[in-house]
């Protein structure tokens, strides 16, 4: 008799995640970089989080940005109930979270669901049935607007084929319905740390499997289980996930990851010339994913091809809004991609943070302070930073008062989730679309901040009454010690963190 999970594990809940990459203002982004018309913010949208998880990316979607109608679907009752939980507490009323299989939603007629904006699939396509695959793929063909984006986030057979094994011999492992699946990393480590050390030859043969095993340790438990321990799905080929698409009457764009749309970053550099001019954009996504060993893609799809002309792609990414996120200017800037850690040109990008360090501009802006550097250079540089957490896309036409209060009254919700040890550290940032990483200290500064106190002795006094107790961090040291480093942290978060928070939307301006 087939079990109502169909394979995938739901006795554990997923880990709540925020996905910066999923959030409409990041799409409209690459859509224009991509040279294509995205969808338009300035209004009312619609946006579904299919297989959406514990809601958090869709919660915060629908709090920073008010006229969108948000909806998320899940058929693990558990992550629905969290998702509601969250929203409802939030006084969110534009978020419509529903339990429901694929199924379930293939069987609704077309009236029951508007069409969409936006259409977001992360992580499942590889978790579930050939059938389920289908059906989202229907899903996305019925309900997907014309002009509308797609994203998919989905594991790669380039980059698994050796980790497949190892997922398999996981499963063997621990069983998932004994009621601790979270044992599943620490049994891999003991079964294999000693065929390493004999000589494996599966483990000699592939080198990086072993970095990758070592890794576990390091990752949440949640999504170990999640990730290695369901007995549906594999991980895709681009070629089939694009015949899908095309099924559906949609065109693959380019990459939600920034980097993997600007070859000189993301592949070795004696691949460029291999994949530059390729035609078939199948052979030539597939040739890109064996040049980095690809193991998650992030793809973006369009219901229709509409390319916008050059003169006017160029006019509307000079316009595009942008956000310090408060990196100085003279700190090297860094950013992770498929074949390593790029270090951007401090020449080009030093002038481009220190225009953008007042607030609020735009692209063009960056481009301008170029200098003798050529404009496609700026605008690669540019992506870096963005990609590398120092600038953010922003929402169209400044923030609303209504994201605001919306959005605090979520990061009340959250922070209050942290204290009680939710895990969670994270920060709505309404002007941005989007969440920020965080840590405890700095959502109780926030907290204290929202509830009126701006006094650095009263702030850092109530800090200090809050965290240094035996069981909360930080956790060695004396008590006086303690003090004097929380004293220190609240001065420099005033002094720097502060004022990037208030031009977030997170604190009132």
């Amino acid at each position: 008799m087939a079990h109502w999970d169909e394979g995938y594990v739901t006795n554990l809940a997923y880990a709540d995640t925020f996905l910066r990459e999923a959030t409409p203002s990041w799409l409209a982004m690459i859509a224009l970089l991509r040279g294509q018309n995205p969808p338009d913010l300035g209004g009312s949208f619609t946006y579904a989080d299919l297989g959406c998880g514990t809601g958090f990316t869709a919660t915060v979607v629908a709090a920073t940005m008010p006229l969108a109608q948000v909806w998320g679907f899940d058929f693990n009752p558990a992550h629905i109930e969290t998702a509601s939980r969250l929203a409802g507490s939030a006084g969110l009323s534009n978020v419509h979270f529903s339990e429901a299989t694929f199924a379930e939603l293939a069987a609704l007629p077309d009236s029951a669901l508007p069409a969409f904006d936006f259409v977001i699939c992360h992580g499942v396509l590889t978790h579930v049935s050939p059938e389920n695959r289908r059906l989202i793929g229907e899903l996305i063909r019925r309900w997907l607007k014309p002009g509308g984006l797609a994203y998919l986030g989905y594991n790669t057979a380039v980059g698994w084929a050796g980790m497949e094994p190892v997922r398999r011999l996981m499963r063997m492992l621990t069983r998932t319905d004994t009621g601790t699946p979270t044992v599943a990393s620490a049994a891999l480590r003991d079964q294999l740390g000693p065929l390493r050390a004999a000589g494996a030859a599966y483990l000699a043969a592939h080198p990086g499997i072993a970095a990758r095993i070592d890794d576990l340790q390091n990752q949440d438990p949640r999504y170990v289980v999640h990730e290695y321990l369901g007995s549906a799905g594999h991980p895709l080929m681009f070629a089939d996930v694009a015949d899908a698409m095309e099924a559906a009457g949609c065109d693959f764009i380019g990459s939600a990851t920034l980097m993997d749309n600007i070859d000189a970053f993301s592949l070795p550099p004696d691949c460029v010339p291999l994949v530059a001019g390729i035609g078939n954009v199948r052979l030539q996504e597939t040739l890109r994913d064996f040049a980095r060993a690809q193991a998650f893609r992030r793809d973006v799809y369009r219901r229709g091809h509409a390319p916008l002309s050059e003169p006017e792609r160029a006019l509307r990414l000079q316009a595009l809004p942008l956000l310090s996120l408060g990196w100085p200017a003279d700190r090297p800037v860094l950013a992770k991609t498929a074949i390593g850690t790029i270090r951007a040109s401090e020449p080009l990008c030093r002038p481009m943070l220190q225009a953008a360090a007042a607030g609020s501009t735009t692209l063009g802006a960056l481009l301008a302070a170029r200098g003798r550097y050529s404009a496609e250079d700026a605008l690669q540089v540019a992506m870096l930073l963005i990609a590398a957490g120092c600038l953010s896309s922003a929402v169209p036409g400044g923030l609303s008062s209504l994201a605001g209060s919306r959005s605090e009254a979520l990061n009340r919700r959250l922070i209050h989730a942290a204290v009680q040890g939710s895990g969670l550290t994270q920060l709505v940032a309404p002007a941005i679309g989007a969440a920020l990483g965080s840590d405890l200290l700095e959502m109780l500064l926030v907290q204290l901040m929202l509830d009126g106190e701006t006094r650095p002795e009263v702030l850092t006094g109530s800090l200090c009454d809050q965290l240094v107790r035996p069981d909360s961090w930080p956790q060695s040291g004396s008590q006086g010690d303690h003090r004097q480093q929380i004293g220190a942290l609240t001065e420099f978060a005033l002094r720097e963190r502060v004022p990037v928070l208030r031009r977030l939307g997170v604190l009132a301006a």
